[in-house]
């Protein structure tokens, strides 16, 4: 009994050894599996991602090395369209932009796997913990739009343990300078780059004074982090020194967004509940972290530099944390608005871009601190326990109703009644290829010569369609042309004060915004909405060369407002239902 016993731990002992990274090609497989069989029936986040920003790639890669950018805002400088990961410019300049978003996203759920695998395992020796880890991180519902933003951490830490290590070879310190440049180019300075460089200097002095000398490679890593980030925002660089376009940004208008809550409040939410936009969902990694305190205080003989390793990282998760609260508060919000040119708006809070992969690689300490803490003797009970502890992280994450992995496969069983936008019902590409006939069979014009405003829609369908917009989003975009477009709308928001907040004391949604309907721009067919009250300056619109208005809902009375309906269109396989008027 006791040789059948040793030779089980031994199994586990050596198991925890193997190279359990190749069983990530399978997770990936998994995840990605859904979406590939849904093709364009697939499901992804939409707001802040396929509302907006995939038309910083699509338009940038179409007008790649060109000044200006046509289709949008009557013109925009090619600066108000950046994308937040340069590296994948190219699959939208070389492939449809679904099969580029759908490699991007590929791309994205790769580096979240094998960065955390990478990190825990160099931290912990445990490959079950960093299995572990990984597989989870890589399922968080990464808008993939951002490139590596949040799932690069991990990697980015990973490249900097390889070049912190004197035993490292030549090979790895080479691999990992190409890390770090691969990490600046796929996610963004202002986002996920300036607290990045923020933390890796801090841990470079420590590392300094634990070692008593400058660390070199260390160094040289962060200035190529530094230099990467820089090359590709040379404009940003240019702004923030006074040289930047030649025109005043609608963000000197912004207002300083004071919340009325305290550095508490805000601390709490973000420490138990984590940030919209960089969803963490770690809630339940709090069960690991109890778990893992008995070996925290000393349980298991060869768990000396897990702790170490858990005491730095859960410091960091907590002072990323202190760090997204503090900036967040209404003082410190006032302060930031007396900073001069771009500083007075910039988001010092996003400190929180940091926390789901600190959170992961905490955990994954937590679960290298039993499975080691008991691998001498009791190795599968170690791993049975940090199983357990792992399971209501794994139950919450994976039946999450906004996890893409679970929306996706729910899509796959029952996708009559799910309810979900997917990608194929959002850009309506039959529906605006119909509509597009139609205005060029009426007028002889191609879509070129021109512009359509969108009320109740979001004007990234027709944008992702070829038409050319008065509206859309950009959060750098001349305030002149702020004013014009404003005058289009001021009675729509001279009766509505949450619209008029929305659009004059923020700005980036550049959108039609009706009184009636607030600011919605994602209103169905099944809505069902009507225009009783239309208030928007025909004269006004046409100055801003509106040719065509695509409503969500019939205008009441549209001849008196100057408008000739040309049309109502809608599909089996279209999200929208769309009025089609043109202004007299």
């Amino acid at each position: 009994m006791k040789k059948a016993a040793k030779a089980v731990n031994k199994f586990f002992v050596n198991l925890d050894s193997w190279h359990l990274e190749a069983l990530g090609i399978l997770v990936l497989a998994i995840l990605a599996a859904p979406i590939l069989y849904l093709k364009k029936g697939a499901v992804f986040p939409i707001h802040d991602q396929l509302d907006e920003l995939i038309l910083n790639y699509v338009l940038s890669a179409k007008y790649f090395g060109q000044s200006m950018i046509p289709n949008m805002m009557n013109g925009l400088p090619a600066s108000a369209l950046k994308p937040s990961a340069y590296i994948f410019l190219p699959l939208y300049a070389l492939l449809s932009p679904f099969a580029a978003f759908v490699i991007q996203y590929i791309c994205v759920i790769t580096t979240a796997f094998y960065g955390n695998y990478g990190a825990v395992k160099k931290l912990t020796g445990s490959s079950i913990a960093a299995f572990l880890s990984a597989s989870l991180f890589a399922m968080l519902p990464f808008r993939s739009i951002y490139g590596n933003c949040l799932s690069g951490v991990p990697l980015l830490v990973f490249s900097f343990l390889l070049l912190s290590e004197e035993k490292s070879g030549t090979f790895k310190k080479i691999a990992a300078y190409v890390l770090i440049v691969y990490v600046a180019l796929s996610s963004n300075l202002v986002l996920t780059g300036f607290p990045a460089i923020t933390f890796l200097l801090i841990w470079m002095a420590v590392l300094a004074i634990k070692k008593k000398k400058f660390p070199v490679h260390f160094f040289f890593g962060g200035l190529t982090l530094v230099l990467s980030y820089l090359i590709c925002n040379l404009d940003l660089v240019k702004e923030a020194l006074g040289m930047g376009e030649n025109f005043v940004s609608h963000r000197v208008e912004a207002d300083i967004g004071l919340t009325g809550r305290s550095f508490f409040s805000h601390f709490k939410d973000v420490f138990f509940e984590g940030v919209q936009m960089s969803e963490s969902w770690h809630k339940y990694i709090f069960v690991a972290v109890v778990v893992a305190l008995p070996f925290v205080i000393g349980i298991g003989a060869k768990t000396k530099a897990l702790r170490h390793a858990f005491a730095w990282m859960a410091l960091a998760t907590f002072a990323a944390t202190v760090l997204t609260a503090f900036f967040s508060t209404d003082g410190f919000i006032l302060f930031r608005s007396r900073l001069p040119g771009m500083f007075s708006s910039f988001q010092f809070q996003r400190f929180f871009y940091l926390l789901p992969g600190l959170w992961f690689m905490l955990l994954g300490i937590c679960l290298g601190l039993v499975i080691k803490g008991l691998s001498d003797h009791a190795a599968p009970a170690g791993v049975l326990i940090a199983l357990a502890a792992l399971l209501p992280s794994v139950n919450y994450i994976a039946r999450n109703p906004e996890s893409i992995f679970y929306q996706n496969v729910n899509q796959v069983n029952n996708g009559a009644i799910t309810g979900y936008i997917t990608w194929e019902k959002l850009y309506a590409e039959d529906l605006m290829e119909e509509i597009g006939k139609d205005i060029a069979s009426s007028c002889g014009l191609s879509k070129e010569d021109y512009r359509v405003g969108c009320i109740g829609i979001c004007p990234v369908v027709p944008l992702m369609n070829g038409f050319y917009t008065i509206d859309g989003y950009s959060n750098n975009y001349d305030v002149e042309y702020k004013h014009a477009f404003a005058k289009a709308e001021e009675e729509e928001l001279a009766k509505n004060e949450y619209n008029a907040a929305y659009f004059y004391d923020w700005g980036n949604r550049c959108y039609l915004f009706s009184h009636e309907w607030g600011n919605a721009y994602m209103i169905g067919k099944d809505e069902h909405v009507y225009l009783d009250d239309f208030c928007f300056d025909t004269d006004a619109l046409k100055d801003l060369h509106c040719r065509y208005l695509l409503t969500a809902g019939e205008v009441h009375d549209a001849k008196a407002h100057g408008l000739t309906e040309r049309g109502y269109y809608e599909s089996p396989g279209s999200y929208w239902g769309i009025w089609v008027y043109e202004l007299d």
